[in-house]
């Protein structure tokens, strides 16, 4: 917590400075919306940080500025001089509060409730004179005037109209199955409308409720730079894939845990310049933040070119930390090792065996974080003198996705379209017949490809207590799929047509199996979980031998397979998903 209220004070000055600096702009460009925007975003940065650590009185005032700032950004007229003085007593406000919170750790007993007397008063003049357009869209109706009683901020009231949105999603879908059996041209025109209005709706919506990544890391260029003159480094942080959208909900899990890894990288990973350039890299460190959305996720690749991690020291640090004992530090392998970083307990230490600035900058924080958004942490790349890469990835909350549905047993899961290579159906001789294993390695050959196969029943320890025997020669599906350049294959035993699913949250009982990504309800009603392809494969197929396997490489006699320990009981979904 003690390190979630530096970011957040760090954080504050900055968005404070910012605000300062707009405001100043907006009253030499009273028109500029982009400048509104801008003001926007810093409100709802301080929003979302005073939610998540429950600090009520900045959030009642944040909530009144960015409710002001929305009216003026749906307003065609100009900004007047007497709502800047009042956004600019209202960012006082703010600013005392967060003095308060520096010096004593904690907002102060009361707060001076003139202002937010002032903005509301503001707000009604601007109805009143007509500042606030029409109305024409639902999208409207939650972000102009006073909340709808009842109900806390815009941002309850959003996940409201989006539960009701899906729901529409959901009746389209059953209204186009009945399509074959009304054949009726006009009944075909009135859907289509529908349907694009319903489209239109969730598009407004789910827009209202994301914000762009670059809003989110307005202020991690100076956290780096600050951290990196304090260790006698420079450092350049690039990001690609500002534009990319996250729902505000995850924004400020996603900060903390950024903060983390590159607090970790500029400390641990990058060099010092004397350093640098004594290996002949140039004397900037680079940290490069990519992010892409794929599916049904949402993925951000933190990479730096600095020394990458060094096995015998993370052996050292896990036996200093009481993590492991040093007979077992000593029998994992290197390429195992290095994942130990995001081990609970494990903290980097700097060469004294100390927290630089007495603080921990753990990656087991920033995986906790991301985890409990129901999201994935783990080291994508490290190479000794090259740098490392870190793979986080979030669902995408809200997002409509095509799935294919496919059977294990009676069991039903999803599949996004995005990694659907082709399904083939065969009966079960067929499969036997094509099916070498290699080395402990089951593999699918078909036309002169290698498949590792996955027996997700197995995974799964699927056991069916109606089934008394084996039906003969059953018919079977190979679902071929396909992530990070290579393709595997899937047994199932059944697979649905194609269609249209809302990626929802999964239960707090669910969100620590690796196995999915995400729950859905689908066209009939019932509920499904979403297969975490990505996170699968890497479980179970990212081994060099399986690599070696796939590509026909040569294949050392001694290499022994690592046996894979399933202990995941199958998921009563109804239970799970109500």
């Amino acid at each position: 917590m003690e390190e979630e209220l530096r970011i957040f004070l760090s954080e504050s000055y900055e968005t404070l400075n910012s605000l300062d600096r707009e405001l100043i702009q907006l009253g030499k460009n009273p028109e500029s919306e982009e400048i509104l925007r801008t003001i926007h975003a810093n409100f709802q940065t301080f929003l979302e940080s005073s939610k998540f650590l429950h600090f009520t009185k900045l959030e009642s005032l944040t909530h009144i500025g960015e409710r002001l700032i929305t009216q003026l950004i749906q307003s065609d007229s100009e900004v007047s001089g007497e709502m800047i003085t009042t956004i600019l007593k209202l960012n006082m406000a703010i600013r005392e509060i967060i003095f308060h919170i520096d010096e004593t750790g904690k907002e102060p007993p009361s707060i001076n409730n003139s202002i937010i007397q002032d903005v509301e008063e503001v707000i009604k003049k601007s109805e009143a004179e007509g500042m606030i357009g029409d109305i024409n869209d639902v999208t409207d109706i939650f972000m102009a005037g006073t909340p709808t009683p009842g109900v806390s901020s815009e941002s309850d009231l959003t996940d409201r109209l989006m539960n009701t949105v899906v729901e529409m999603i959901h009746v389209r879908e059953k209204l186009f199955n009945f399509r074959p059996a009304v054949k009726s041209y006009e009944y075909s025109q009135v859907i289509a409308r529908m349907s694009a209005l319903v489209s239109d709706v969730y598009t407004q919506v789910r827009n209202s409720k994301t914000q762009p990544v670059g809003t989110l890391v307005l202020n991690l260029d100076k956290i780096i730079k600050d951290t990196a003159k304090q260790l006698g480094k420079s450092v350049i942080l690039r990001i690609i894939g500002k534009e990319r959208e996250v729902d505000s909900k995850l924004l400020e899990g996603l900060r903390i845990a950024l903060v983390q890894i590159l607090h970790n990288s500029v400390t641990h990973g990058i060099e010092r310049t004397d350093q640098r350039i004594a290996h002949d890299k140039s004397p900037d460190g680079s940290i490069t933040i990519e992010c892409y959305q794929s599916g049904e996720l949402f993925h951000a690749v933190v990479s730096d070119d600095g020394e990458g991690l060094d096995p015998d020291k993370i052996r050292k640090k896990l036996v200093e930390k009481s993590v492991l004992f040093t007979e077992e530090a000593a029998k994992i392998p290197d390429d195992e090792v290095i994942h130990y970083i995001f081990k609970d307990g494990y903290a980097g230490l700097n060469d004294s065996g100390g927290f630089i600035g007495g603080r921990p900058s753990g990656m087991d924080i920033a995986k906790a974080k991301i985890e409990t958004m129901g999201g994935r942490i783990f080291l994508k790349n490290s190479m000794k003198g090259k740098g490392v890469d870190i793979h986080l990835t979030l669902p995408q909350v809200n997002a409509i996705v095509p799935v294919i549905c496919v059977n294990f047993g009676k069991e039903r899961y999803a599949i996004p379209k995005i990694y659907l290579v082709e399904i083939v159906p065969m009966d079960s001789e067929s499969l036997i017949k094509g099916i070498e294993v290699i080395q402990g390695h089951s593999v699918f050959v078909r036309r002169g490809k290698r498949y590792p196969l996955i027996y997700m029943k197995q995974i799964l320890r699927y056991e069916d207590p109606d089934m008394k025997e084996l039906p003969e020669n059953p018919l079977i599906h190979i679902v071929v799929l396909e992530n990070d350049g290579m393709q595997f294959a899937m047994v199932a035993d059944g697979v649905s047509d194609m269609e249209e699913a809302v990626v929802r949250s999964m239960s707090s009982q669910l969100s620590g199996i690796f196995l999915f990504s995400g729950a859905t309800i689908l066209s009939d009603e019932k509920p499904s979980l979403i297969l975490d392809i990505g996170e699968i494969q890497r479980h179970y197929l990212n081994s060099k031998l399986v690599k070696k396997i796939v590509n026909f490489e040569e294949i050392e006699v001694d290499v022994v397979p690592t046996e894979i320990q399933n202990n995941i009981e199958p998921p009563f979904l109804e239970e799970f998903l109500k």
